[in-house]
């Protein structure tokens, strides 16, 4: 039987004003099976507030990069990533 690679994977996730869902999110995303070294977490905020620490969110998570889309709506957030 011929070894099956797995495919590098991009996970884009759109956020505004949850940075605790966000965590909670990264933590599943961290925590799955798939190689690490496969797969790739975007998170864009999509002009969260400020009192939301989205970016030290992020950063707590070492799969994952930020990114900040301005247009409102979580279609150009998608895109973004």
């Amino acid at each position: 039987m011929a070894h099956q690679s797995h495919p590098f994977v991009s996970v884009i996730v759109p956020v505004f004003n949850d940075a605790k869902r966000l965590k909670i999110c990264l933590d599943a995303l961290e925590h799955q099976t798939y190689p690490k070294h496969l797969y790739e977490v975007i998170v864009v905020d999509n002009g969260s507030d400020k009192n939301e620490d989205i970016e030290g969110v992020v950063a707590q998570f070492g799969q994952a990069i930020a990114s900040y889309e301005s247009i409102p709506g979580s279609y150009a957030a998608r895109n973004k990533g």
